[in-house]
């Protein structure tokens, strides 16, 4: 996705597919992904700049 993705950072990216999970109605732990990506702007949440760790959280994510 990374060569898709038009954010410049890994959060962009992450927050680009919590786009996505809204658009498809689906959840993330239990939560509305329009909030993860409230906290995530508001720095509650913290998104490594691993490249390994990205790949696991958009697979999470996707199978959740």
């Amino acid at each position: 996705m990374k060569h898709r993705s038009m954010a410049k950072e890994l959060a962009g990216m992450v927050k680009e597919i919590l786009g996505t999970c809204v658009s498809v109605g689906c959840t993330v732990d239990g939560k509305d992904p329009k909030d993860l990506q409230q906290e995530i702007a508001d720095g509650d949440v913290e998104i490594p700049l691993d490249w390994a760790v990205a790949v696991r959280l958009f697979l999470f994510l996707l199978l959740n």
